[in-house]
């Protein structure tokens, strides 16, 4: 994205970057509850809750943990930025309906 591009193709490459993203870390929110059974299983035969308590506790869940916030944060960088342009397509709009109005004036 460039400031030389029309500020709508700004927009909606904005847009696809914040989906994309989004996707992303929907996509890791999501599979939390499975990474958390695969890394209990790989512990062996034990209880549930000792099982879940150490995989808490290992740095392949805080990796993966880290990961998800990570790409939470991404995703809502991106939507403010796409929120930002949006924003001066509307500000830019009403600049030329008001000239337009004092043209007639």
């Amino acid at each position: 994205m460039t400031a030389n591009e029309p500020l709508s193709q700004q927009i909606y490459e904005a847009g696809m970057a914040y989906a994309e993203a989004n996707r992303i870390a929907s996509k890791l929110e999501g599979g939390k509850s499975i990474m958390l059974a695969k890394l209990s299983r790989d512990l062996g035969d034990m209880p549930v809750n000792a099982a879940e308590r150490q995989v808490k506790a290992s740095d392949d869940w805080a990796m993966y943990i880290k990961g998800m916030h990570d790409a939470r944060y991404e995703a809502d960088r991106l939507r403010l930025e796409y929120y930002r342009l949006r924003d001066m397509m509307t500000e830019w709009q009403s600049q030329q309906a008001n000239e337009r109005l004092i043209a007639k004036l």
